[in-house]
Protein backbone atom coordinates (compact mmCIF):
# COMPACT_ATOMS: atom_id res chain seq x y z
CA UNK A 1 0.00 0.00 0.00
CA UNK A 2 2.73 2.63 1.09
CA UNK A 3 4.41 1.55 -2.17
CA UNK A 4 1.70 2.04 -4.11
CA UNK A 5 0.57 5.31 -3.16
CA UNK A 6 4.47 6.63 -3.61
CA UNK A 7 4.96 7.37 0.17
CA UNK A 8 8.85 6.37 0.30
CA UNK A 9 10.86 3.98 2.89
CA UNK A 10 13.83 4.65 4.85
CA UNK A 11 16.38 5.28 3.16
CA UNK A 12 15.45 3.63 0.18
CA UNK A 13 12.35 4.67 -2.37
CA UNK A 14 10.56 1.63 -1.96
CA UNK A 15 8.99 -0.31 1.09
CA UNK A 16 10.27 -4.57 1.40
CA UNK A 17 9.74 -6.77 4.30
CA UNK A 18 13.41 -5.84 5.76
CA UNK A 19 12.29 -2.28 6.15
CA UNK A 20 8.84 -3.42 8.01
CA UNK A 21 10.85 -6.43 9.75
CA UNK A 22 13.09 -3.46 11.49
CA UNK A 23 10.55 -1.44 12.73
CA UNK A 24 9.04 -4.47 14.43
CA UNK A 25 12.03 -5.47 16.10
CA UNK A 26 12.99 -2.04 17.38
CA UNK A 27 12.41 -1.01 20.74
CA UNK A 28 12.63 2.04 20.23
CA UNK A 29 8.81 2.01 20.42
CA UNK A 30 8.26 -0.06 23.38
CA UNK A 31 7.02 0.71 27.05
CA UNK A 32 10.11 -0.24 28.71
CA UNK A 33 9.34 -2.27 32.04
CA UNK A 34 10.77 -5.57 33.69
CA UNK A 35 9.95 -8.04 31.41
CA UNK A 36 11.63 -5.74 28.78
CA UNK A 37 14.39 -5.87 31.07
CA UNK A 38 14.61 -9.81 30.93
CA UNK A 39 14.09 -11.14 27.60
CA UNK A 40 16.91 -8.41 26.42
CA UNK A 41 18.74 -9.84 29.67
CA UNK A 42 18.09 -13.77 28.65
CA UNK A 43 19.97 -12.88 24.88
CA UNK A 44 23.13 -12.09 26.55
CA UNK A 45 22.93 -8.32 25.81
CA UNK A 46 24.80 -5.22 27.75
CA UNK A 47 22.08 -3.40 29.62
CA UNK A 48 23.12 0.26 30.70
CA UNK A 49 20.12 0.80 33.54
CA UNK A 50 19.34 -1.62 36.40
CA UNK A 51 16.54 -3.69 36.45
CA UNK A 52 14.77 -0.89 38.95
CA UNK A 53 14.90 1.77 35.99
CA UNK A 54 12.04 -0.61 33.69
CA UNK A 55 9.52 1.05 34.88
CA UNK A 56 7.28 0.72 31.75
CA UNK A 57 7.38 4.19 30.99
CA UNK A 58 10.29 5.39 28.71
CA UNK A 59 11.53 3.54 25.44
CA UNK A 60 15.04 1.75 24.79
CA UNK A 61 17.41 2.35 22.47
CA UNK A 62 19.86 -0.60 21.12
CA UNK A 63 22.71 0.08 19.71
CA UNK A 64 25.27 -2.87 17.70
CA UNK A 65 26.93 -3.98 14.66
CA UNK A 66 24.15 -5.39 12.02
CA UNK A 67 23.96 -7.95 9.20
CA UNK A 68 24.00 -5.83 5.74
CA UNK A 69 21.54 -8.71 4.19
CA UNK A 70 18.77 -8.68 6.58
CA UNK A 71 19.08 -5.78 9.16
CA UNK A 72 19.66 -8.27 11.84
CA UNK A 73 21.90 -7.81 14.95
CA UNK A 74 25.01 -10.19 15.37
CA UNK A 75 27.19 -10.34 18.15
CA UNK A 76 25.05 -10.08 21.63
CA UNK A 77 27.71 -9.57 23.37
CA UNK A 78 28.59 -6.17 21.65
CA UNK A 79 24.83 -4.81 21.83
CA UNK A 80 23.45 -1.87 23.99
CA UNK A 81 20.74 -1.63 25.45
CA UNK A 82 19.73 1.70 27.43
CA UNK A 83 16.75 3.58 28.22
CA UNK A 84 15.78 5.93 25.93
CA UNK A 85 14.55 9.81 27.07
CA UNK A 86 11.43 9.56 25.44
CA UNK A 87 8.27 7.77 26.34
CA UNK A 88 7.10 4.72 24.57
CA UNK A 89 3.94 4.02 22.78
CA UNK A 90 3.62 0.22 22.46
CA UNK A 91 2.84 -1.84 25.41
CA UNK A 92 5.78 -4.65 26.75
CA UNK A 93 3.28 -7.45 26.08
CA UNK A 94 2.16 -6.65 22.53
CA UNK A 95 5.80 -5.86 21.60
CA UNK A 96 6.71 -9.22 22.98
CA UNK A 97 4.27 -11.45 21.61
CA UNK A 98 5.58 -9.59 18.18
CA UNK A 99 9.45 -10.28 19.10
CA UNK A 100 8.40 -14.59 19.82
CA UNK A 101 6.10 -14.74 16.75
CA UNK A 102 8.99 -13.47 14.38
CA UNK A 103 11.23 -15.92 15.93
CA UNK A 104 9.08 -18.64 15.76
CA UNK A 105 8.49 -17.43 12.15
CA UNK A 106 12.19 -16.98 11.10
CA UNK A 107 12.94 -17.88 7.54
CA UNK A 108 15.58 -20.15 6.18
CA UNK A 109 18.38 -17.71 4.99
CA UNK A 110 17.68 -16.26 1.58
CA UNK A 111 21.79 -17.41 0.41
CA UNK A 112 20.96 -21.06 0.66
CA UNK A 113 18.14 -20.89 -1.57
CA UNK A 114 18.56 -21.08 -5.43
CA UNK A 115 18.96 -23.81 -8.28
CA UNK A 116 20.37 -21.73 -10.85
CA UNK A 117 23.36 -20.62 -9.63
CA UNK A 118 25.69 -21.16 -6.29
CA UNK A 119 26.15 -17.42 -6.05
CA UNK A 120 21.92 -16.92 -5.40
CA UNK A 121 21.53 -14.73 -2.48
CA UNK A 122 24.90 -12.47 -2.88
CA UNK A 123 24.52 -11.19 -6.06
CA UNK A 124 22.93 -7.34 -5.41
CA UNK A 125 22.24 -4.60 -7.82
CA UNK A 126 24.56 -1.72 -7.24
CA UNK A 127 22.68 0.74 -8.26
CA UNK A 128 19.35 -0.05 -5.42
CA UNK A 129 20.68 -2.60 -3.29
CA UNK A 130 18.14 -5.42 -4.13
CA UNK A 131 18.63 -8.43 -5.20
CA UNK A 132 19.70 -9.90 -8.32
CA UNK A 133 17.51 -12.92 -9.49
CA UNK A 134 18.41 -15.34 -12.08
CA UNK A 135 15.63 -16.01 -14.61
CA UNK A 136 16.04 -18.83 -17.07
CA UNK A 137 14.37 -18.76 -20.43
CA UNK A 138 14.98 -21.64 -22.46
CA UNK A 139 18.46 -22.66 -22.26
CA UNK A 140 19.53 -19.34 -21.83
CA UNK A 141 20.35 -17.86 -18.08
CA UNK A 142 19.41 -13.77 -17.57
CA UNK A 143 20.26 -11.65 -14.51
CA UNK A 144 17.58 -9.22 -13.11
CA UNK A 145 17.02 -6.79 -10.47
CA UNK A 146 14.23 -7.69 -8.14
CA UNK A 147 14.14 -3.60 -7.59
CA UNK A 148 13.18 -3.04 -11.12
CA UNK A 149 11.09 -5.89 -11.69
CA UNK A 150 9.49 -6.24 -8.28
CA UNK A 151 9.22 -2.74 -6.90
CA UNK A 152 9.89 -0.57 -10.37
CA UNK A 153 12.28 1.54 -8.36
CA UNK A 154 15.15 0.86 -10.79
CA UNK A 155 15.84 0.90 -14.57
CA UNK A 156 19.40 -1.10 -14.43
CA UNK A 157 20.13 -3.90 -16.62
CA UNK A 158 22.75 -6.31 -16.93
CA UNK A 159 24.82 -7.88 -19.46
CA UNK A 160 26.71 -10.48 -17.37
CA UNK A 161 27.31 -14.45 -18.78
CA UNK A 162 26.19 -15.95 -14.76
CA UNK A 163 28.72 -18.85 -15.95
CA UNK A 164 31.63 -16.94 -16.67
CA UNK A 165 31.09 -15.03 -13.18
CA UNK A 166 31.28 -17.78 -11.57
CA UNK A 167 34.18 -19.25 -13.23
CA UNK A 168 36.49 -16.21 -11.64
CA UNK A 169 34.84 -16.01 -8.58
CA UNK A 170 35.47 -20.14 -7.91
CA UNK A 171 39.26 -19.04 -8.65
CA UNK A 172 39.66 -16.24 -6.34
CA UNK A 173 37.84 -18.35 -3.92
CA UNK A 174 40.28 -21.08 -4.62
CA UNK A 175 43.39 -19.27 -4.31
CA UNK A 176 42.51 -17.72 -1.20
CA UNK A 177 41.38 -20.86 0.45
CA UNK A 178 45.41 -22.06 -0.38
CA UNK A 179 46.72 -19.54 2.14
CA UNK A 180 44.55 -19.97 4.39
CA UNK A 181 46.87 -21.29 7.41
CA UNK A 182 46.13 -24.90 9.28
CA UNK A 183 45.54 -24.78 12.96
CA UNK A 184 45.92 -27.33 15.50
CA UNK A 185 42.17 -28.22 17.10
CA UNK A 186 40.94 -30.74 19.79
CA UNK A 187 38.40 -32.78 18.36
CA UNK A 188 36.30 -32.52 21.88
CA UNK A 189 36.34 -28.17 22.16
CA UNK A 190 33.08 -27.43 20.56
CA UNK A 191 31.09 -30.08 22.40
CA UNK A 192 32.51 -29.35 25.54
CA UNK A 193 32.20 -25.83 25.02
CA UNK A 194 28.28 -26.36 24.30
CA UNK A 195 27.43 -28.53 27.03
CA UNK A 196 28.98 -25.58 29.49
CA UNK A 197 26.87 -23.08 27.63
CA UNK A 198 23.82 -25.13 28.19
CA UNK A 199 24.43 -25.55 31.84
CA UNK A 200 25.12 -22.37 32.75
CA UNK A 201 21.76 -21.82 30.60
CA UNK A 202 20.26 -24.22 33.04
CA UNK A 203 21.22 -21.88 36.07
CA UNK A 204 20.32 -18.74 34.89
CA UNK A 205 16.91 -20.28 34.10
CA UNK A 206 16.66 -21.21 38.05
CA UNK A 207 17.67 -18.41 39.27
CA UNK A 208 15.17 -16.00 36.98
CA UNK A 209 12.24 -18.56 38.29
CA UNK A 210 13.47 -17.83 41.83
CA UNK A 211 13.36 -14.36 42.00
CA UNK A 212 9.29 -14.17 42.28
CA UNK A 213 9.54 -15.92 45.37
CA UNK A 214 12.97 -13.79 46.96
CA UNK A 215 12.95 -11.12 49.61
CA UNK A 216 14.77 -7.91 48.15
CA UNK A 217 18.37 -8.98 49.68
CA UNK A 218 17.87 -12.09 47.90
CA UNK A 219 17.12 -10.07 44.53
CA UNK A 220 20.24 -8.39 44.17
CA UNK A 221 22.14 -11.24 44.90
CA UNK A 222 20.65 -13.25 42.19
CA UNK A 223 20.80 -10.21 39.85
CA UNK A 224 24.63 -10.18 40.54
CA UNK A 225 24.82 -13.97 39.88
CA UNK A 226 23.04 -14.16 36.92
CA UNK A 227 24.56 -10.87 35.76
CA UNK A 228 27.75 -13.23 36.67
CA UNK A 229 26.80 -16.28 34.76
CA UNK A 230 26.04 -14.36 31.70
CA UNK A 231 29.10 -12.59 31.89
CA UNK A 232 30.76 -16.65 31.67
CA UNK A 233 28.40 -17.92 29.00
CA UNK A 234 29.38 -15.05 26.28
CA UNK A 235 32.69 -15.48 26.89
CA UNK A 236 32.25 -19.65 26.36
CA UNK A 237 30.35 -18.22 23.44
CA UNK A 238 33.12 -16.53 21.97
CA UNK A 239 35.65 -19.39 22.52
CA UNK A 240 32.93 -21.45 20.63
CA UNK A 241 32.74 -19.25 17.51
CA UNK A 242 36.56 -19.43 17.24
CA UNK A 243 36.97 -22.80 17.82
CA UNK A 244 34.00 -23.18 14.69
CA UNK A 245 36.25 -20.48 12.81
CA UNK A 246 39.62 -22.45 13.27
CA UNK A 247 37.66 -25.86 11.66
CA UNK A 248 36.20 -23.49 8.73
CA UNK A 249 39.79 -22.26 8.09
CA UNK A 250 41.07 -25.69 8.57
CA UNK A 251 38.79 -27.96 5.67
CA UNK A 252 38.86 -25.08 3.59
CA UNK A 253 42.41 -24.68 3.07
CA UNK A 254 42.40 -27.74 1.32
CA UNK A 255 39.67 -27.07 -1.21
CA UNK A 256 38.80 -27.60 -4.72
CA UNK A 257 36.00 -25.83 -5.83
CA UNK A 258 34.45 -27.76 -8.88
CA UNK A 259 35.07 -30.58 -7.07
CA UNK A 260 32.45 -30.05 -4.16
CA UNK A 261 28.31 -30.13 -4.50
CA UNK A 262 25.94 -27.21 -5.66
CA UNK A 263 25.04 -26.90 -2.35
CA UNK A 264 28.46 -26.96 -0.84
CA UNK A 265 29.75 -24.59 -2.99
CA UNK A 266 27.04 -21.87 -1.75
CA UNK A 267 28.07 -22.77 1.63
CA UNK A 268 31.27 -21.61 0.80
CA UNK A 269 30.80 -18.79 -1.18
CA UNK A 270 28.83 -17.16 1.48
CA UNK A 271 31.88 -17.95 4.08
CA UNK A 272 34.11 -15.85 1.78
CA UNK A 273 31.46 -13.24 0.23
CA UNK A 274 29.82 -10.09 1.78
CA UNK A 275 28.25 -9.61 -1.66
CA UNK A 276 28.22 -9.46 -5.79
CA UNK A 277 27.90 -5.88 -6.93
CA UNK A 278 26.11 -5.97 -10.38
CA UNK A 279 26.11 -2.66 -12.76
CA UNK A 280 25.88 -3.12 -16.75
CA UNK A 281 28.51 -5.78 -17.97
CA UNK A 282 30.39 -5.30 -14.51
CA UNK A 283 31.00 -7.43 -11.48
CA UNK A 284 32.39 -5.82 -7.88
CA UNK A 285 33.19 -8.71 -5.29
CA UNK A 286 32.64 -7.50 -1.54
CA UNK A 287 34.94 -9.99 0.18
CA UNK A 288 34.76 -11.08 4.14
CA UNK A 289 38.57 -11.84 4.07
Amino acid sequence: MLNEKGIPGARRAAWDNVRVARILRNPVYVLADEDVFWYYKSKGLEITQSLEAFKGLFACNLVGKRKASTGDYTDASKQKLSLANHVGCISSELFLKCQYKIENNRQLDRSMVGKYTWLTGLLKCKSCGYAVKVNKQGDQLFLVCSGRSNLKVCDESFYIDIRELEKSVAQSIEDMAAQCPSQELSPDDHDVISAEVLAIEGKIERLVGALAECSDVSVQYINKEIERLHTERLQLIEQKSAASKRKQANEISSLYFEEISFEEKKIVASFFIEKVLLSGDTAEIIWKV
